[in-house]
């Protein structure tokens, strides 16, 4: 357990890297357009900055797909959140982002149901589960596809609530990698090296990760390109962690704690992280970037 844990809080140290530097890299470049997303996508692989902080986010996949075989999907994106107080302390440091006293508060909420999840772990109920039907995992994954893409077409609300729409969107198809990643970990049993890879590429869930991530990372460098991703961060955090244990749980077959202490921490503690990340969306209405608007409006989808 102590391992999963560690790989956990390890991938969450290795995505919050990541995205700050990708976010120091979209400040510098074009206005990017999820209507040209083979575009944008060269303009992302052409910048050594972003690359940068993908090859360190990338890594934090592998750990995190590492994580899944240890400990439970709920401990593991419960601890994966924690990265939203390293995201929202570079946004200060680094971008001249502004915590307001409510933001404050989130953070101090998130840390304390950090504290409950670790109590948790102290029951039984956490082993992590290994079963999941190809056919629901791909109906999941179809209808969050669906929903994501219907949020970043609607142009009113993209234009209105700009963080709120990108932070959902992203979170929705992180939250997709999430899932694939742990389908891709109850691969990992078999009898070689050469066995699981090859029990991994025959399947669909590298291929339904693949999918997922280019559309997470177009709409989420989009979303802190044009908001704070003190914002979009903890917002596509929450959405995240929150779609891939609703539905990675039943879809894995995951039990929550046996005991009435343990219920009782795990699901305050991921309730907590969840609402105090979302926090950070509330007030989306004046989370735009520091970044000057091209002339013909924000970002453009």
């Amino acid at each position: 357990m102590l391992v999963g844990v560690l790989l956990s809080l390890g991938a969450a140290l290795c995505f919050a890297a990541g995205n700050t530097l990708q976010k120091f890299a979209v400040e510098r470049l074009p206005q990017l357009s999820l209507h040209e997303l083979a575009q944008t996508l060269r303009t992302l692989l052409g910048s050594l900055w972003w690359l940068s902080g993908a090859a360190i986010s990338a890594l934090g996949l592998i750990v995190q797909v590492l994580a899944f075989d240890h400990v439970t999907i709920s401990v593991v994106q419960s601890i994966g959140v924690a990265g939203v107080v390293l995201l929202v302390v570079a946004g200060r440091l680094m971008f001249n982002e502004i915590l307001r006293p409510a933001e404050v508060g989130a953070l101090g909420l998130v840390v304390v149901s950090l504290v409950l999840i670790a109590l948790s772990l102290a029951s039984s109920g956490n082993t992590p589960g290994h079963r999941a039907s190809t056919t629901l995992v791909l109906v999941a994954s179809a209808a969050t596809i669906a929903t994501g893409c219907a949020l970043l077409s609607n142009a009113r609300l993209r234009r209105d609530h700009m963080g709120f729409v990108y932070g959902i969107s992203s979170g929705l198809f992180y939250g997709l990698t999430g899932i694939a990643s742990k389908a891709i970990s109850t691969e990992l049993h078999g009898p070689s090296l050469i066995s699981e890879i090859g029990s991994v590429f025959s399947s669909a869930y590298p291929y339904l990760f693949a999918v997922g991530w280019i559309l997470a990372v177009v709409s989420f460098q989009a979303g802190i390109q044009s908001s704070r991703v003190g914002v979009v961060g903890p917002l596509s955090g929450a959405i995240s962690a929150a779609y891939t244990v609703g539905a990675g749980t039943p879809l894995f077959g995951e039990h929550l704690p046996t005991s009435a202490s343990g219920v009782t921490f795990r699901v305050l503690g991921f309730v907590g992280i969840v609402l105090g990340s979302m926090v950070f969306g509330a007030s989306d209405g004046t989370s735009r970037s520091t970044r000057a608007p091209a002339a013909d409006g924000p970002v453009q989808a």
